[in-house]
């Protein structure tokens, strides 16, 4: 039973229409270690595991190597190891006549999301475990109040000016043409680096592969895929079935496939692969130099706290409201939830 979109698994588990798989994580140890704890945590409930991630969600910051080039900018071998050093980055980029980075307010303003998301989860162990919460909901700790100030300013002294009211697909455009140095993402951006129709012909050549500041990561896991039957054989069936999904080999042939993230993190990349397709090869190595990993909120918070956040960017952005207020305004969102 495919398990993709909204999460499911504990509704399933709890109507009682779904197997218990925890005996066959058991039984196969070397199938149970493809997958992290926190993967196994997603998909468990009441300390029963009901479904086998298949994928997972990751993000980080693609740079114009050209433009970083041209400003004379060094880039690290996997990123930047403070925010202090990022922003220093980004004044040497923008006295150079370039606007560092791309960020976006409307539809959720995702871009903005994983800028945020990456401030908070690499704060430090108060920070990184608020960013690892299912639903918080409050806002107002130094280290989110913190984050929106630095969200504050990047809106102010290095984004496009079309960012307040901005969508993502204009942004990505503005990444395509060279108009912006950085833009945050996962894999799935990788295939519209070559498409003509999106971005200039030998774009794809033309860009690198960071983590966010801190050597951190958006590492957010999914819903697994479950078993709907009752009968002992054909649930065996169907494990079989799962391991085989979920082997190591089919990992990689999902992902050149389909751009589906492996669950896994230590797989033999193959040469293929390296040869075909360097930059999503490459997103296979860096995840593994991620020292601090850390969900969003599009995958945590309440969604009515999601659509606060977007509707609040432009005046947190403008400065109409300041940081700690735009927190409050999560706060009470989050509130209306208990209600």
């Amino acid at each position: 039973m495919f398990n993709g979109g909204n999460n499911i698994t504990e509704l399933a588990a709890k109507s009682g229409k779904v197997a218990d798989l925890t005996q066959y994580f058991e039984e196969d140890p070397e199938w149970k270690a493809l997958f992290d704890e926190t993967s196994l945590d997603f998909n468990t409930v009441d300390g029963k595991i009901y479904g086998v991630p298949v994928s997972k969600e990751i993000s980080y910051i693609y740079y114009n190597k050209d433009l970083f080039e041209k400003a004379k900018v060094e880039v690290p071998e996997v990123g930047y190891e403070t925010w202090d050093d990022f922003f220093a980055a980004c004044d040497q980029l923008k006295e150079a006549g370039i606007t560092p980075v791309g960020m976006d307010t409307a539809d959720m303003g995702w871009l903005t999301n994983l800028w945020m998301s990456a401030l908070i989860g690499t704060s430090g162990e108060a920070g990184n475990e608020w960013m690892n919460t299912m639903y918080p909901d409050d806002f107002n700790t130094p280290e989110v109040e913190a984050a929106a100030e630095t969200i504050q300013r990047m809106f102010q002294e290095y984004t496009t000016d079309d960012a307040v009211g901005g969508k993502y697909d204009p942004m990505a455009t503005h990444f395509f043409n060279g108009e912006i140095a950085m833009i945050p993402n996962g894999p799935w951006m990788i295939p519209d680096f070559s498409q003509t129709e999106k971005a200039p012909e030998g774009f794809y050549d033309k860009v690198g592969i960071m983590l966010m500041p801190g050597r951190g990561m958006e590492m957010v896991p999914t819903p697994g895929d479950m078993v709907g039957a009752s009968d002992e054989e054909k649930i065996k069936a169907a494990v079989a079935f799962l391991k085989f999904e979920t082997s190591p080999e089919n990992q990689i042939k999902a992902l050149e496939m389909t751009g589906l993230q492996p669950v896994s993190n230590d797989l033999d990349i193959p040469e293929d692969l390296t040869e075909s397709d360097p930059l999503m090869a490459e997103v296979l190595q860096i995840q593994n130099e991620a020292e601090v990993t850390y969900g969003q909120n599009q995958a945590y918070w309440y969604q009515n706290t999601i659509d606060a956040f977007s509707t609040e960017l432009p005046e947190l952005a403008f400065g109409n409201i300041t940081p700690e207020e735009f927190c409050s305004k999560l706060t009470e969102s989050a509130a209306k939830n208990q209600e």
